[in-house]
């Protein structure tokens, strides 16, 4: 993998590309290819974080010996808040797409990952004409590399044919892919399992996690190319 340090320039071009994206999807292309490019990495600075995407968790670390997750950088555009006849704001939910971070006390990258839950539940990108399971399962039985087949996920996520409300099967997860988490259920001791789909190698690169229930129900989702 390569870092920042040895493409001085990578973070200023993302900042680039970043800024004036106009969609969601093209926000997290950002995203994804700051991590691919090894500009954001486990023990990296979070400051990388803060030059693309203009946080400021550098600024805000925690005490020594602790880890903090920053809040959420959002890929959607957030709906405004509508202010009440009293004046105050009215409350809305984060929609869409996002990174997380955690990070330590020396400004270093301990964990992240990307997802669309929030409070547990996710939405479909709106305007997106659903795509079937069928043609997720072509798509990705078609892919040639690591990034084809989580785009394949993140399609996935993104059409709501991966999302945690409905209730949606985990069977769902096993047919694009290839898995067998339902067959696999939570112990007794056990409320829930995360089963693991990878893209590359077992144990290396990009992942989809998947928390599901003994009835074989998705609970939560995220991808990540750290081990935990």
């Amino acid at each position: 993998m390569t870092n920042a340090a040895n493409k001085p320039n990578s973070i200023e071009e993302l900042q680039r590309l970043y800024r004036p994206a106009g969609s969601e999807q093209e926000r997290r292309a950002v995203c994804l290819r700051a991590i691919d490019e090894g500009i954001i990495y486990r023990d990296g600075p979070v400051s990388n974080v803060d030059q693309i995407f203009g946080t400021h968790f550098a600024s805000e670390l925690p005490a020594e010996g602790q880890v903090t997750k920053g809040m959420p950088i959002p890929f959607a555009t957030q709906v405004s808040p509508t202010p009440r006849s009293d004046g105050r704001a009215e409350a809305v939910p984060y929609v869409g797409s996002y990174l997380a971070v955690d990070y330590d006390h020396a400004g270093k990258i301990r964990y992240y990952y990307l997802s669309n839950l929030h409070k547990g539940l996710s939405g479909p990108i709106v305007g997106r004409d659903a795509i079937s399971v069928a043609e997720l399962k072509r798509r990705y039985n078609d892919a040639k590399s690591d990034s084809e087949r989580r785009d394949v996920a993140l399609k996935a996520i993104d059409d709501g044919v991966i999302r945690t409300f409905g209730p949606v099967p985990v069977s769902v997860v096993d047919e694009i892919f290839g898995t067998n988490l339902a067959s696999q259920l939570p112990a007794k001791n056990e409320v829930t399992r995360t089963g693991i789909v990878s893209f590359g190698a077992p144990g290396a690169g990009w992942f989809l996690a998947v928390e599901y229930t003994r009835e074989r129900n998705i609970y939560s989702y995220y991808l990540t190319n750290i081990q935990k």
